[in-house]
């Protein structure tokens, strides 16, 4: 899932050897290009192609052209018509590059960006909760746009320019093979100086991530609407700000003190490079003048020795770049290759097409990296028909408990049975489709009521009598009858037209769309967080009518709630400590029964002090 130690030393030491073993995700990157497009892939490879021997043909043009100033008037127009003839064609590949270029970058960005989603999309809530997923999620985001082609461009440019390098070195090596062969060794001098450049550059990248989310969630904080009331009325913005800039700053200075050592070795290797061009040159000038070069010939090499330096210059710019931007195809394809085989697992799983029993056999869970079980030795029964109200403080293990249920987790130890098969044998999909679930932190989707409620049966988001069944399931079908536009109306605040609800309707909502599920279990967790005591019975008394034949379960803080649950549960640090109705637990006089009178007696005084 993660990177191993030896893969992060070894991008801590880049040397060329880790550059040359980076190159083995080249087949998965012309893989994936051929994916995006191959018509145009092919288009574009040409182009590049012939963009490589054209610079080395104009100048022959351009040669041709001086030396047959003094000869016939035919062939002074042969070798004018030739070098119109050039000219034309490399403007006019030129212009077709970059519209084919164009087209690839934008389809290869959107391709690179969807499959990183439909990965994200397949990730469990394991993955998300972990920092070091997170971190390697927000490396592949922030550089999906741009990396992949640019990995495209530099991959045939430096094809381009070889081709371009050999065909003009060759122009000067007719001439002279030591003035080549000097021309070829100092960019490839240059290249090492460079790549400890470039490996500096991708470790400060590479560790940013973490401080590039923290800078992330300082902007989402001062932009969101639901943080913003908060932030505003304990003045938090200026220190939100200042924390913002402080890691720009951060930023700047490394990025400043790398441009600055490329800098000082731009400028020697500029220095040596100019000297030994200008040599060159003057040779080429002497033999001229000694009769032993062509004008046409000199001017050919002084282009040559220009075009050199300029294509040596990206070739070792591009080698650099590939190698950090392969370092980038890591991370994706890293990112891309976490828990591959899950889809394939549960493709070989069974499919279920009702839940009538689940069954715990001593569940215990535990987070990833806690020694501390925040579940223990968990054993109950549900069948359809029975509803069950789960109970306790705040960290007991409901949500926890919900979570495992829902198989957003796997279970640490015991075992799970769905009608009396193992869960692991079940497909993941075909069993969440038959749950319905209003989480404690459901979500406020800026987007239409019609998307909202009808999230919940994707199938049947264009379905307005399913939708209205849910909104009458849930209370809600008169809030969307006085709404503007109805099940059009825009919801929230970030978006034109927006319409923004209360805390209570947010949530009835939320609800409605658990209830859009034709759904065998149905789970409340908190249903009434946002709700007034009234509210929170009129949303009890609807559940409860829904889920007759069917498995319910709802967690509540609000005891007075819980009363028309076929069993309660109580859960104190994990484990269910009280089980039975709700005479039967005042009977027992137990943890149930002091909460609940602890509740009452609030209650009263709140009551009483009115």
């Amino acid at each position: 899932m993660m990177m191993s130690h030896d893969e992060q030393e070894s991008i801590e030491s880049l040397s060329l050897l880790n550059v040359v073993r980076s190159f083995r995700y080249w087949p998965r990157i012309f893989q994936l290009l051929w994916k995006v497009s191959a018509k145009d892939l092919i288009c574009f490879s040409i182009l590049n192609l012939i963009q490589g021997f054209l610079p080395a043909l104009s100048i022959m043009a351009t040669q041709q052209l001086i030396n047959n100033i003094t000869s016939t008037q035919e062939k002074i127009l042969g070798a004018f018509l030739f070098f119109i003839a050039v000219s034309i064609f490399f403007g006019a590949v030129s212009i077709y590059q970059s519209y084919f270029e164009s087209l690839y970058q934008a389809k290869l960005s959107n391709y690179t960006n969807v499959i990183i989603m439909e990965k994200a999309s397949r990730l469990t809530l394991a993955d998300f909760e972990n920092s070091q997923v997170q971190d390697q999620l927000k490396r592949v985001q922030t550089d999906s746009g741009y990396r992949p082609f640019q990995i495209t461009k530099q991959i045939f440019g430096i094809a381009s320019n070889l081709i371009s390098l050999v065909s003009m070195i060759s122009i000067v090596m007719i001439w002279n093979w030591w003035a080549a062969l000097l021309l070829i060794l100092i960019p490839v001098i240059s290249f090492f100086s460079f790549l400890r450049i470039g490996r500096q550059e991708f470790v400060i990248q590479w560790k940013r991530a973490p401080k590039s989310r923290s800078a992330w969630y300082l902007s989402y904080l001062l932009t969101r609407d639901n943080s913003f009331k908060e932030v505003k009325l304990y003045t938090l913005g200026s220190y939100f700000v200042k924390q913002y800039r402080k890691i720009c700053e951060d930023f700047f200075a490394e990025d400043k003190l790398l441009a600055g050592k490329r800098l000082k070795y731009s400028v020697v290797y500029k220095l040596i490079d100019n000297l030994s061009s200008y040599s060159i040159i003057f040779l080429a000038v002497i033999s001229a003048y000694r009769g032993q070069l062509p004008i046409g010939n000199v001017v050919g090499i002084f282009q040559s020795i220009s075009q050199v330096q300029g294509r040596s210059d990206s070739i070792v710019q591009q080698v650099l770049g590939l190698c950090q931007n392969n370092l980038f195809l890591e991370q994706l394809f890293s990112f891309l290759d976490i828990d591959s085989t899950e889809r394939e697992r549960l493709q070989e799983r069974s499919e279920i097409k009702e839940i009538n029993k689940i069954e715990f056999r001593d569940v215990s869970f535990r987070y990833q990296g806690k020694q501390q079980y925040a579940l223990k030795n968990i054993n109950f029964t549900l069948e359809q028909g029975q509803t069950v109200a789960i109970v306790g403080h705040n960290g007991s293990g409901k949500s926890t408990l919900i979570k495992i249920l829902l198989q957003l987790y796997a279970q640490t130890k015991g075992q799970i049975l769905i009608n009396d098969l193992p869960i692991q044998e079940i497909n993941d999909v075909s069993y969440q489709k038959r749950v319905g679930a209003v989480f404690q932190d459901f979500v406020q989707y800026e987007m239409p009521v019609r998307q909202n409620i009808g999230y919940g049966n994707i199938g049947e988001v264009d379905n307005d009598q399913r939708i209205a069944e849910a909104a009458s399931n849930a209370g809600i079908d008169t809030l969307i009858e006085n709404l503007p536009n109805k099940l059009d109306t825009q919801l929230g605040r970030w978006f034109e037209h927006g319409h923004q609800l209360s805390g209570g309707q947010w949530q009835r909502i939320a609800i409605a769309r658990a209830f859009m599920r034709d759904a065998d279990v149905y789970i409340l967790d908190e249903p009434s967080s946002f709700l007034d005591p009234e509210a929170e019975r009129d949303v009890f008394e609807r559940f409860h009518d829904l889920i007759k034949n069917r498995i319910g379960i709802f967690i509540s803080h609000r005891l007075s709630s819980v009363n028309f649950a076929d069993q309660i549960w109580v859960m104190e640090e994990g484990e269910i400590v009280e089980m039975g109705t709700h005479a039967e637990l005042m009977a027992r006089n137990q943890t149930y029964a002091r909460l609940y009178r602890l509740q009452a007696d609030a209650y009263s005084t709140n009551v009483s002090a009115v």
